[in-house]
């Protein structure tokens, strides 16, 4: 099981974790947050195109520019350094601790310096007010990498992911902080220790935002709209629980479903007059987020969508968010049912 919960992690961008083993330091007696099912009286549209074998050749689908920037990041470091760092699964640690470990909220900051906190508490603000289901009992944290320098909050992530003793993840601590002091194209901050966003439920409702992805999105000159889009989309996961719109089990399908809608929800509130308002050239921006970040891994159980399906979800929502009159919000659950009747069409293949 903590093989699986590695995996889960490192699957892909915005990951939605829902059902996870959780250690007992972390979390007493709870051994499991359960997902609910998807009640019977659910579209049945969805069901219908996720019941439909994918064929990747019917798909545009190629690497991508987030594939390039770990590629670089990658091949900039001596092989030795990462089959050291990714033999002990070091760049899961930091979102392990903050998911299992992390339950105090009030010294979260967002950033390696912090500078998106008070952006990321405005956007929180204005989410709880626009969506019709409750959303202020999500806690917002930050994911850095600099937390693997800290002995007593690793020492119990490495004796949850690998079962030895305290001594025995002393060591394999001491050798992970060796490793990456010696190697001067690591460091602590190094993005691929916190690339990633989540979100995670129901007890405790967390959205973790991780340093490494800020990253990306400042190289990339997207990273106002990008840390926006993916909040947005991570507060879509939590309204999906609350509506019960996750399947019972993970599959490329119904991952690829929430997913997309997560990303229609997202631009829906951002573009919405009453919601965040982008202008047109930070809607465009938002429509190329949600495309760099499509995936290609069409039988994994948690496939995102393609970077044309998801850029497809996206003008989706932000077409609703234009529909007249503009300012009525429509409620979560019409969305999900407009969504469902849409999904066909976005996942539709487009080979040429």
């Amino acid at each position: 099981m903590r093989k699986a919960l590695t995996s889960l992690v490192l699957a892909g961008l915005f990951v939605t974790v829902l059902a996870a083993p959780q250690p007992a330091a972390a979390q007493g007696d709870i051994e499991w947050v359960e997902t609910a099912a998807i009640p019977d009286s659910a579209n049945t549209v969805w069901r219908q195109a996720l019941a439909a074998a994918i064929n990747p050749d019917d798909y545009v689908c190629e690497p991508g520019l987030i594939d390039q920037w770990i590629g670089e990041l990658l091949s900039a470091t001596d092989f030795a350094t990462l089959d050291t760092l990714f033999m002990f699964g070091s760049p899961d640690w930091p979102i392990v601790y903050k998911l299992f470990f992390d339950n105090d909220d009030t010294d979260e900051f967002i950033g390696v310096d912090g500078r998106y906190t008070r952006e990321h508490a405005q956007r929180e603000r204005d989410l709880i007010n626009f969506w019709d289901v409750p959303l202020d009992g999500v806690d917002l944290y930050g994911m850095h990498g600099a937390v693997i320098a800290d002995d007593a909050k690793m020492v119990p992530v490495v004796q949850f992911l690998f079962g030895v003793s305290a001594t025995e993840a002393q060591g394999i601590v001491d050798l992970v902080q060796a490793t990456i002091v010696s190697d001067p194209t690591i460091g602590y901050d190094w993005p691929l220790f916190s690339f990633n966003a989540v979100a995670f439920g129901p007890d405790p409702l967390k959205i973790v935002m991780g340093d490494g992805l800020i990253a990306f999105f400042e190289d990339t000159r997207l990273a106002n709209n990008g840390v926006d889009v993916i909040y947005a989309h991570e507060m879509a996961h939590h309204i999906q629980g609350v509506l019960d719109v996750f399947a019972e089990e993970p599959s490329p399908e119904a991952t690829r479903r929430t997913e997309l809608m997560a990303d229609a929800f997202s631009v829906y509130f951002l573009v919405h007059a009453r919601g965040a308002a982008f202008n047109k050239h930070r809607a465009l921006d938002t429509f190329e987020v949600s495309f760099i970040s499509g995936d290609c891994a069409f039988d994994s159980p948690g496939h995102h969508g393609t970077p044309n399906q998801r850029r497809l979800a996206a003008e989706w929502g932000a077409d609703v968010a234009r529909d007249r009159p503009q300012g009525q919000i429509k409620s979560a659950a019409s969305m999900v049912a407009l969504f469902d009747a849409e999904l066909p069409t976005i996942v539709a293949p487009d080979a040429p």
